[in-house]
C-alpha cells in the first residue's frame, strides 16, 4: 500500500463538492493509497462502509451571534490542525477542497514541508464572484 493522501474540507460543504468528493476518496482508495479525509461529517454519510478509508470528523455548532460564528471558525481551525497533526507522519500529500480558508491546517503543512493541493469548488468559485 502506497503512503497516504489526506483530503481536508470544512462543514458545511456546498452540495456541489459532495458527490466529486465522495468519488476522488473512493478513487484514490482503488488506486492502492491509504485516504484520510478530514471532514465536518457532510460527506460522512456517504462514505459509511467504507473499510480502507480514514475519516477524521470535526464538529462544531452552528451559534447565529457574530462573535461566536468568529469565535467557533477559529475553533474549527484549531480542531483540524489537531487532526492534521495526528496523521502528519502517515500523509505525503495533502488536498485541501476550499469552501472556506483553512489557514492553520495550511501553515502546519507548509512548515511540515507537506506537499499540499488547493482545490476550489465550484460554490467557492460562485462566492468569490461576488467579491
Amino acid at each position: 500500500m502506497r503512503k497516504g493522501i489526506c483530503v481536508i474540507t470544512y462543514s458545511p460543504l456546498g452540495r456541489a463538492a459532495k458527490t466529486p468528493l465522495s468519488n476522488m476518496i473512493r478513487i484514490l482508495s482503488k488506486l492502492g493509497y491509504k485516504p484520510y479525509l478530514i471532514t465536518g461529517g457532510d460527506v460522512l454519510k456517504e462514505l459509511v462502509g467504507e473499510e480502507k478509508i480514514h475519516v477524521l470528523n470535526v464538529t462544531n455548532g452552528a451559534p447565529s451571534n457574530p462573535i461566536k460564528r468568529i469565535i467557533r471558525h477559529l475553533c474549527m481551525q484549531i480542531k483540524t490542525s489537531a487532526s492534521v497533526m495526528k496523521i502528519l507522519a502517515n500523509c505525503a500529500t495533502y488536498i485541501i477542497f476550499l469552501g472556506e480558508p483553512l489557514i492553520l491546517p495550511m501553515i502546519i503543512l507548509k512548515i511540515a514541508r507537506k506537499k499540499t493541493c488547493l482545490l476550489y469548488t465550484s460554490d467557492a468559485a460562485d462566492e468569490l464572484d461576488g467579491v
